[in-house]
């Protein structure tokens, strides 16, 4: 297992600290941490921000095993579908008018 440091900023979700006393993460720990960043009522993440979180503590936890840190990267079972769905917004275009009037 992977261990964590104590977290120094009360920002970080309980499931840090938890798993922090526990003496690493679990598949369980990282799931609720992960759907917290969208949750946050302060400061909710988007899904796009959600997937480069994802992509970057999973490589972390590849470099760990690889590194034999840790024994098996506890966070490989996190599903595409686990994850928020990325909504792309209706691009608007200008007309050619409209191009004419700012050129």
């Amino acid at each position: 297992m992977l261990i964590v440091p104590k977290p120094s900023h009360h920002a970080h979700p309980p499931s840090v600290a938890r798993c922090s006393a526990q003496g690493g993460i679990t598949y369980s720990d990282y799931h609720q941490w992960l759907s917290g960043l969208s949750g946050d009522p302060e400061r909710p993440l988007s899904a796009s921000r959600i997937h480069q979180a994802h992509q970057c503590v999973g490589a972390v936890m590849k470099y760990a095993v690889k590194s034999g840190l840790v024994a098996s990267n506890a966070i490989a079972g996190i599903e595409s579908t686990d994850l928020p769905q990325r909504t792309e917004r209706e691009r608007r275009y200008l007309t050619h008018a409209e191009l004419l009037t700012l050129a």
